[in-house]
């Protein structure tokens, strides 16, 4: 059976339609100066905050994660705060709420714990295939700079050597060596593809990649708004 490509356009509606509406009502709630969990990124930093702030990686001035609250808590506090000011009534957490600032100090924490067993489970049977497989040769896609995803895994590599190449750019690597232990792969460049693939990397997607080993380390949680006075959260 074929797998389905990432980017089709199925794929590519239901991402647009979450961002619009993540965007719309991240902007609704500072409105109404109701307390919101929104996610930013400023000069490639991705963050929870409680203040509103843009999103320059997907090109939006406010992104307030709403749309899926079975499994994000903070999509459920948002929710919380969005019905009950649309049914007039006082939201559960206002600005400048030690509560609010607890919740996406404790979600940032396990998010980022959580993100980083996933990979490295992600990587360590993605390298279990690669060795069963017996493959010597993998494509990949290039991020940024020289780390690139190998296609069909979901796993990101740092290639030492790898010329400027535009983002998107397909490669051919070598596989030289797998340490299971410190889950590094070695691996040098075989050639550069008549290939690209810039429409299959989703910036959500690549937030969590460069967190993997072989990529860079993930940065410690930064929380904006907590007033003076709430610095002991968790």
């Amino acid at each position: 059976m074929k797998g389905r490509r990432r980017g089709d356009p199925l794929d590519l509606l239901v991402a647009e339609m979450m961002i619009f509406a993540n965007s719309t009502w991240g902007g609704w709630l500072e409105e109404r100066d109701v307390a919101g969990i929104y996610r930013s990124q400023r000069m490639g930093r991705v963050k929870m905050t409680s203040v509103p702030g843009p999103h320059d990686g997907i090109g939006v001035p406010y992104y307030a994660w709403s749309t899926s609250p079975l499994r994000r808590y903070v999509d459920m506090v948002n929710q919380r705060q969005i019905i009950a000011t649309l049914k007039g009534e006082k939201a559960p957490y206002r600005n400048n709420d030690s509560e609010l600032f607890s919740i996406i100090s404790t979600f940032d924490s396990n998010y980022s714990a959580f993100n980083d067993f996933q990979s490295r489970m992600d990587r360590y049977w993605s390298m279990r295939w690669i060795e069963q497989e017996g493959i010597n040769e993998l494509k990949a896609t290039v991020v940024k700079g020289d780390l690139v995803r190998i296609e069909g895994l979901p796993m990101a590599q740092r290639v030492p050597g790898l010329p400027e190449l535009p983002r998107g750019q397909s490669v051919l690597m070598k596989v030289l060596n797998l340490d299971y232990l410190s889950l590094v792969m070695e691996c040098s460049l075989i050639k550069v593809l008549n290939e690209s693939h810039e429409e299959d990397l989703e910036e959500e997607e690549i937030e969590v990649e460069v967190g993997t080993p072989e990529a860079v380390p993930p940065e410690e949680p930064q929380i904006e708004g907590v007033e003076p006075g709430n610095e002991g959260l968790p």
